[in-house]
């Protein structure tokens, strides 16, 4: 796993997705005002990855990561290297498994091999994977095991990019998990979880999640990036992740 001098705070662009999908550049800009120093792409929309390098360059963001799906990751596989190279990317993130996968152990251990596959075939091209939790990855399976622990029991080749929310959603304390993960844990997706029953999504600081621990925990588990996220903003997409960077920063002292 690489590592770098600093911890960075990146966004990913998910979040503001409703301002991507109106002027890239311009939501490239704005982001880099709030003072984001990198991104991690969900997708491009009808950008070439030549002119999101420009993008980048003009605003000052680096490319820490974009998240591809194990479908197109098959479908096209030598775009996806090129497209991630061009934008400067460090890892390709699998935001989930593929598409039918069930609830046994078997499935989920192919899953495995496949992904150890492909973070050879990346390695080669001086990428490194990663793979993104959400609920379902920490539901026992028939063999009474993880989807979790099926993929990372062991040294993998590939890392985890631990979602502090979804974690905590499925039961678990996000910092316990983070320290499981040390040193094999580049990024960390963060967003905080509402106080009442929904347990929805929320801007970092305004929710019930335990941020001094999770902090705390990533800095002793060689955490280097930062990723602010939220599915469902409320309002504003651009001013929710102002609030959470700046709430954020405040927890990273």
């Amino acid at each position: 796993m690489r590592t770098v001098n600093m911890c960075h705070v990146g966004l990913q662009l998910y979040t503001v997705r409703d301002l991507c999908g109106e002027n890239f550049e311009q939501t490239l800009r704005d982001v880099a005002s709030l003072g984001y120093t990198t991104v991690e792409f969900a997708g491009l929309g009808e950008h070439s990855a030549e002119e999101v390098k420009c993008y980048l360059a003009a605003t000052g963001l680096s490319a820490v990561s974009s998240h591809i799906s194990i479908e197109t990751i098959r479908r096209e596989f030598p775009t996806v290297v090129r497209t991630a190279q061009t934008l400067g990317c460090k890892y390709i993130t699998v935001p989930g498994p593929p598409v039918g996968i069930g609830k046994t152990a078997g499935e989920w251990r192919f899953f495995r091999e496949e992904l150890r596959f492909y973070a050879g075939q990346f390695a080669a091209a001086g990428l490194e994977l990663c793979y993104h939790n959400h609920a379902r990855e920490f539901d026992v399976l028939d063999e009474g095991v993880t989807p979790f622990a099926i993929l990372f029991e062991n040294a993998e080749p590939y890392f985890p990019q631990i979602d502090v929310y979804w974690a905590a959603f499925a039961g678990l304390k996000p910092d316990e998990l983070i320290l499981q993960c040390a040193g094999r844990c580049p990024m960390i997706h963060v967003k905080d979880m509402a106080h009442d029953s929904s347990r929805s999504d929320e801007i970092v600081g305004k929710g019930c999640l335990p941020w001094d621990k999770i902090v705390s925990a990533a800095r002793h588990a060689g955490v280097r990036y930062y990723i602010v996220e939220q599915d469902k903003p409320r309002g504003s997409s651009l001013e929710a992740a102002a609030t959470s960077l700046k709430n954020l920063k405040q927890f990273l002292g």
